[in-house]
This record gives structure tokens, sequence and C-alpha cells, in this order.
């Protein structure tokens, strides 16, 4: 919403409650009414909020200065929190004390037809001041509901005047049925009740308006939708490897700031990184204009741990970046590509020399972004690849499976997803085209098993044939499988303990992460099992008896991995049995005391209902000892009742 927009609604209801408090003060001066009291302090207040809101609006809308360099934004949700304190200390605290002070000396309304058409007319006011904040709100929050839109909004004038007014016109139908039905039934005092009601009515409102207002001052993020937007637009970009961490916060209604930590590709050169980032923010800017200032920082995944204090990596999954060899600036599609010398080591190569590679110069490897500018273009135009098995290549969403072709084999395989930020549940895929000289595998977020490889080619004790190469990858891939495994039986180990002492509510959400976790991995891990295994069965002339037998043990720990996730899930159900047990049971406990409570209470509420109605000739009237009576007749009854129930074995 514009800052105009926002100004109109705070002039619409300023105008109203300044004319509504002159003649509600007149008319409680000539009538005497607390009600009608506490209705004009209420609009006094409600005045003097909207010239604070004003007052924000235009110290927020301020330039940044040396003292201030990111701008005077979040004024305006201090003085949203101002107005919210006003609320409750002058409003609710005069009006409450208005009722109480009329309680003590309720005294009868003097000529209440002044308050009627006072109330009347400030019910039009206010209903025009509230239609106008009401729709400016509707518009604002399109398709989201009603609370949902408060909790979201970032533009807290709006919400504020809605509030007010909400709460203003709930006071002006609390005064008037106050007046009306102390005057009708001749009880001054529910004119105080009527100052007290419209007293918590404010201090309700400043106590949501404080919530609100709290959370934008001390700095909220952007919306998930527009979280989301912003994944879409740095995912899109060629040569990222993973986002460490995107941190949005906003300085206003429409001022907001991003930081952003982006591990970007080894292939990249310092320009090419420069350009990349000069795009994006382009590219943000231009899809979210709130977003006015940018930061992006390059970092590797290692380097962004330690800034946060994380303990280091184990070797094994250390990523360090290439400092030899050329620097692949043509595109951001190839993340490495090497020719093995057959020792153990490789020479890393650009998309030039793979265009000149030959078989006699050694096996190929060719490591490829699945959504790089390039790769389809490459793919489909100079691999060589058959056009169905390029587009299996370059599928979304593949599970794992194993196709011999004419030029070789196609092998898709998962891994847990370890980057940060990431569900280990959400696995990452890995697709090869394998033939017996060369192997080009695809992937789009970073793999941990595929940077192990790539470290060990450059100390020279990596793989030196394509059977190894795979059965490094399969491996590499399996082996991180089990720590995510292992922590899901702890995690049950811990529910199981847990369900004896805790209360079941406070576990069901852990439980039923942990099953959809076991449950998404199993999906993928079940047909890894079979392919791993189908593999050593092909006949193919680029894997020995040796690297067969790794990849059937290979395949006998994923087997292995896929019972465990079934022991956990039969596991889970047994913990998910016991709490809906025990819950069970707390609540035939609750039913059974209710029960009981309610067969004691039973006969002396009859009693007492006959006894307490107002008709001529009910026993004991005149006499003194009948209240006396009654209550021994009550304890007797119970104490009778409590006896049986105890014969029965009830209680």
């Amino acid at each position: 919403m514009s800052v105009h927009a926002s100004r109109k609604v705070i002039y619409a209801a300023m105008a109203g409650n300044g004319l509504i408090a002159v003649t509600k003060f007149v008319a409680a001066s000539i009538t005497g009414s607390s009600a009608m009291l506490s209705e004009a302090i209420h609009s006094v207040v409600d005045t003097g909020n909207q010239v604070l809101l004003l007052y924000g609006l235009r110290r927020a809308s301020q330039l940044p200065d040396r003292k201030h360099p990111f701008g005077y934004g979040m004024e305006l949700y201090f003085w949203t929190f101002v107005v919210a304190i006003l609320i409750f200390a002058v409003g609710a605290g005069l009006s409450i004390y208005e009722g109480i002070d009329k309680l003590q000396d309720p005294h009868p309304v003097v000529n209440p037809t002044v308050n009627y058409v006072v109330l009347s007319v400030a019910m039009v006011f206010e209903a025009v001041a509230w239609w106008i904040a009401f729709t400016a709100f509707r518009k604002e929050k399109g398709n989201l509901g009603y609370l949902t839109a408060v909790r979201r909004s970032k533009d807290p004038t709006v919400f504020t005047v809605l509030f007010e007014d909400s709460a203003a016109m709930l006071g002006l139908i609390v005064a008037f049925a106050g007046i009306a039905i102390g005057q009708a039934f001749d009880l001054p005092i529910l004119d105080a009740v009527a100052s007290i009601v419209i007293g918590l009515i404010l201090a309700l409102t400043a106590a949501l308006l404080a919530y609100e207002s709290k959370g934008l001052l001390i700095g909220e993020s952007v919306r998930i939708e527009v979280e989301k937007g912003l994944r879409r637009i740095v995912d899109a970009q060629p040569g990222i490897a993973a986002i460490n961490e995107m941190l949005t916060m906003h300085l206003g209604p429409r001022d907001v700031l991003l930081n952003l930590s982006l591990d970007f590709t080894d292939s990249l050169s310092s320009g090419d990184v420069e350009t990349s980032i000069s795009r994006m923010e382009k590219e943000i800017k231009s899809q979210f204009p709130e977003i006015s200032r940018v930061f992006i920082e390059a970092q590797s995944w290692q380097g962004h741990l330690k800034s946060l204090g994380c303990p280091p990596l184990a070797p094994s999954t250390r990523h360090r970046r290439h400092r030899g060899g050329p620097t692949m600036t043509e595109d951001h599609s190839l993340i490495c590509a090497y020719i093995l010398d057959g020792k153990g080591g490789g020479r890393r190569i650009g998309w030039s020399e793979i265009g000149q590679w030959t078989p006699q110069q050694g096996v190929l490897w060719i490591h490829l972004d699945r959504k790089g500018e390039q790769t389809e273009r490459w793919l489909a135009e100079e691999s060589g690849v058959d056009p169905i098995v390029c587009r299996a290549l370059l599928e979304e969403g593949v599970r794992p499976r194993i196709l011999p072709t004419e030029t070789g084999l196609f092998l898709v395989l998962r891994g847990v997803n370890l980057n940060p930020g990431a569900d280990p549940s959400d696995m990452v895929g890995l697709r090869l085209m394998i033939s017996e000289d060369r192997v080009i595998s695809l992937r789009h977020y970073r793999l941990m098993a595929i940077n192990d490889i790539r470290e060990a080619i450059e100390r020279g004790d990596g793989p030196r044939t394509v059977g190894e190469l795979i059965v490094a990858a399969a491996g590499g891939l399996v082996e991180r499988m089990g720590a995510v495994i292992a922590e899901i039986d702890e995690r049950i180990d811990a529910l199981e303990s847990a369900v004896l002492t805790s209360h079941s509510s406070e576990l069901r959400s852990e439980l039923v992460e942990v099953r959809q976790q076991a449950i998404a991995l199993r999906r993928y891990l079940a047909p890894q099992r079979d392919v791993v295994a189908r593999l050593p069965l092909e006949r193919v002339d680029w894997l020995d008896d040796m690297q067969r037998a790794l990849l059937r043990e290979v395949a006998e720990r994923t087997m292995r991995y896929v019972e465990e996730l079934d022991a956990g899930r039969e596991r889970a159900q047994v913990v998910q049995d016991e709490l809906n047990n025990r819950l069970a049971d707390q609540m035939n406990r609750t039913m059974y005391l209710l029960t009981v409570v309610a067969a004691i209470l039973l006969p002396p509420s009859l009693l007492t209902g006959l006894f307490g109605i107002n008709v001529g000739g009910m026993p004991g009237v005149e006499s003194g000892w009948g209240f006396a009576i009654i209550a021994a007749a009550i304890v007797v009854i119970a104490v009778i009742e409590i006896i049986l129930l105890r014969r029965l074995r009830w209680i």
C-alpha cells in the first residue's frame, strides 16, 4: 500500500475522532454518564494516536544520512508501539478508573436522550472511518485471511487505525447498551459496568497492537512468498553451487534489507562472480521493488560454517577450491572435467579441450550443472549421447534406475542433501552416462561424494578407471546416508524414552517429522538398492571382479539401511500407538472424573433448584432454620452418594 493511501486512512480516522471527541465531552458534561466520558477519553486518545502515526510516517520518509545509513523507516514501528502504550495507559486506564469510581457511587444518567443522539452520530462517523480503513486493509491483504494478513502485514498504520476504529465501534455499542439497559431497568450501575467494559476493550486492542508492533520493531523477515521468489532467482543463476544463508529484514513497510551468502562454483573467475552478482541484484530489485538494499557475499560453504562458529567438517567432506589448471570462464554449466592419468590423478580441462579429447588420452570425466545454460545444448549437439538419454539426463525428479543403451549405461543415483539449510530427506540426484572411456555426470545441488572424488584426484589418489569412478560415486552417496539414518534412530530412541514422561501433544509433531523423513528416504533408497545390486550383473568391460564385489558390498549396505528405515518406521508406529493409548487413557480418566462429579452434584442441584424457585407455598420459607436444614440435607445426600459410589467401586 502506498504512503498516500496510508495517510488517507489516518486523516479520515483523525477527522472523525476529533469531531466525535468534542460531542462526547459535551454530552458527558450534560448527562454525567461514565460510559460517555470513557468514550470521550477514547476518542481523544485515538485522535492523538493518529497524530503520532502521521508524525511517524513523516519521520520514516527521511532520507538516510551518516548517522542512520539505513534510513528512518523503523521510526514508524516505534511510534506504532507508542500508540499501543497510550491506548493501554490513558484510554484503558482512565476508562476503567472512571467505571470503578462510579461503581462506588452509582447515580442515574441525566437526560439520556442527549447520549443516544451523540452515540448515534458517533456511530455514523466511526462507521465511515472504519469503512475507509477496512477497504484499504482488504485491498492490501489480497487473498489472505484477515488474521493472517494482520500477522503478515508490514505496514502498521492501516491495521492500527482499523483496530482503533473497531474498538471504537464496539465501545459505542457497549456505551449505548449500558445506558439504555440501565435506564430501562433503573440500574445506574450498568453505566459504570459499561465504562469498565470499554476500558477492557481498549486494553485488549492495545495488547494486540503492542504484540504486532513488537515483531516489526525488533525486525521481521519478508513473507514466505517473497523468500521463495528470491530463491528462484538465485537458483536460476548459473555458477552458484549453494545458498549458504539468506537473511531479510523489513526496515520499513516498503524498505527491505537482503543479505545473501553464496557459494559459487570453482570454475568462475572473480570477474564472472562480479557479473553474476550484478545480474542477480538487478533482477531482484526489478521483481521486488521493496528490496532497496542488497548485499551479496561470495563465500565457500566451509568458510561460512567457520564464520558461524560451527565445528569444521571431517576431512572427507571438506571442499577445497581448485587453484591450478585453466580457469573456465567460457560458461558456468561445466562444474569440472578431468582426464584421468590411470595412476589416481588427473588433469583438469575446459570446454575447448573436451572437444579435442580422444580415448587415447585417458578416461574423460565431465561433471555438469543440470540447469546450466549450455548443458542441454552440449548434450544434444556435441556429446554424441542418444536423444532419449539426453532427455532422461535432464529430467526433473527421477528415481534411481539403470538402463543399458547402445553407447553405454545410463544410471541414476540419489544421495542425502547435506547442503546448508537443506533437509537431508530432500535427496539430490546424480545422473550418469557411462561408457568404456568416458563418464558424463550431472547434478544441480552440490554432492559431497563428488567433491570427495575431485579432491582425491587433486591429491593423486583418486579413481584410475571408469569402474573405480562409479564405485567411488555409489559408495560415497551411500556412506553419507549412514549418519542421517543413525540420527533418525537416535531420535526414535529419544521419543521412546520421552513418551513415558512427556505430554503426548509435545511429541506428536516431532514423531510426524521423523516418520516423514524416514518415508522420504526409503522412497529412493529401496529402488537404489535394486539399481546398485543389478549394476555388478551388467555385462560391461569397464567393471572388473574386484569392482563388482565392491558394488555388491554397496548394495548390501544400502539394503541394510532400507531395513533400518523399515525398523525405524515400525518403532515410530509403536511410539505413535503408545501416544494414542496414553492420550485415550487420559481422556477416559477425565471423562470418568467428570461423570462422577456430575453424579454427585446432580441430586443437590435438583434440590437447590426446587427450593430456589420463587413460588408461594414453598416449605420452610418463614423458618429461620430453613437455609441450615437445606444445606445439611445437601451434605447428607452428598455423603450418601460418595459412600454408595465407593461400595459400587466407581471411585
